[in-house]
């Protein structure tokens, strides 16, 4: 499952320059346009320019994405391993975004699990230097303790979780957590601490 979807999002984030990697970029020729000192023979040159990539775009020769474009694809995709492209990273921020947008927050009601539904919760999400995302909060819709023991996670946004350390975790059935924090580790480990507790414990996405 993961590798589908590694696949997927790796078609989607990578700008295809046409079959070939080595290819110039699409928007190279009209850059190249301004250089035209004839304003005639520029005029034409863009003309001639934009034509070309905007039919490329449209035969599906490349394709191009916005930041929130990027910024939603890797916060589905958080949890999944995701390919680093050489010289392309759609999530990259200047350094003025990254220190005015260190910590992002959007407000959302909490789920039917709170039994508080007026209840506001803050969703957090943290970025590295890259703009990888290395720290977020999701709602919780369903948690429970499978066979083995260990926790089964299932988000409002669809995700699915499951703990994959043999740490005892206790959940109050009375009142069991309503979002958790997912962090990002060494060696492309994930780990989980749930709201109202203090520790966290490794864990790996399912979906």
């Amino acid at each position: 499952m993961s590798r589908v979807f590694t696949c997927f999002l790796f078609g989607l984030l990578t700008l295809s320059y046409g079959a070939k990697a080595d290819e110039a970029n699409p928007l190279d020729k009209i850059y190249a346009c301004a250089d035209v000192v004839d304003d005639m023979e520029r005029l034409a040159c863009f003309d001639a320019s934009v034509l070309r990539v905007k039919t490329d775009e449209e035969q599906g020769s490349f394709a191009t994405i916005t930041r929130n474009d990027a910024d939603e694809m890797q916060t589905e995709a958080f949890g999944f391993s995701f390919p680093k492209l050489s010289g392309f990273n759609p999530f990259k921020r200047s350094t003025e975004e990254l220190s005015d947008s260190a910590v992002e927050t959007s407000e959302s009601t909490l789920t039917e699990a709170a039994k508080q539904p007026e209840t506001k919760a803050k969703k957090a999400v943290e970025r590295n230097e890259e703009g990888r995302i290395v720290k977020l909060s999701f709602e919780i819709k369903t948690i429970k303790k499978g066979g083995d023991n260990k926790l089964m996670i299932v988000f409002e946004n669809g995700q699915v979780w499951q703990q994959s350390s043999s740490k005892n975790i206790r959940i109050s059935r009375n009142s069991p957590p309503t979002s958790a924090e997912i962090s990002t580790g060494s060696l492309g480990s994930y780990f989980i601490k749930l709201e109202g507790s203090g520790s966290r414990f490794k864990a790996k996405r399912l979906r």
